[in-house]
């Protein structure tokens, strides 16, 4: 197994960046992970499969399984979760075993009869949301997913694709038929 200045084959391109440190990282995150001691090592989320994630670590992109601890318990880590990795190279094993505290969290009722949450992502300071300024234009829906950015904490922001298509496009900032307020900037 690689060190942690590698990045690690995973059957995609590596990403590699020039800061010794995980993007996002603070002073809070510091002192939430000053708890841990010895092969434990912090990192971020970039992607999940299943049961395995792609973590940014300082200066590489390494594999991790979830420990199955984690999953017993229902926490499972998402995309921009702060996590801690136990790294064991002698075994070649890094294993999340525990998510940080979040600051934001994106989340959904969960699909099925349990009516759970099912989180997105975490850790979100801008979210766009996009949507065609045709036919597909809906201001009751542009309204929900307004809700559901505010209620993860994030700050939203609207970008209304395929301008150029709409005949009128002043037409979107005079439509009365629901109390979403829209300010636009057209750009040409």
């Amino acid at each position: 197994m690689s060190n942690h200045n590698e990045a690690e084959n995973s059957g995609h391109n590596s990403i590699h960046w020039d800061a010794n440190k995980i993007p996002g990282w603070n002073k809070d995150l510091e002192l939430a992970f000053s708890a841990y001691k010895g092969p434990y090592t912090p990192g971020r989320v970039a992607s999940r499969h299943k049961t395995v994630c792609e973590v940014l670590v300082s200066g590489a992109v390494v594999q991790a399984g979830i420990s199955g601890a984690l999953l017993k318990i229902g926490k499972q880590p998402v995309v921009g979760d702060f996590v801690v990795l136990l790294d064991q190279p002698e075994l070649g094993s890094r294993m999340v075993v525990n998510i940080l505290p979040r600051r934001t969290c994106l989340s959904r009722g969960a699909a099925g009869d349990g009516g759970g949450e099912q989180v997105i992502a975490a850790n979100l300071d801008t979210i766009f949301i996009v949507t065609s300024v045709g036919k597909d234009l809906n201001l009751r829906r542009l309204e929900r997913y307004l809700a559901i950015v505010y209620s993860s904490g994030a700050s939203p922001v609207i970008l209304l694709n395929k301008i150029d298509l709409e005949d009128n496009p002043t037409r979107l900032v005079e439509k009365k038929s629901s109390p979403l307020q829209v300010t636009c900037q057209l750009f040409h």
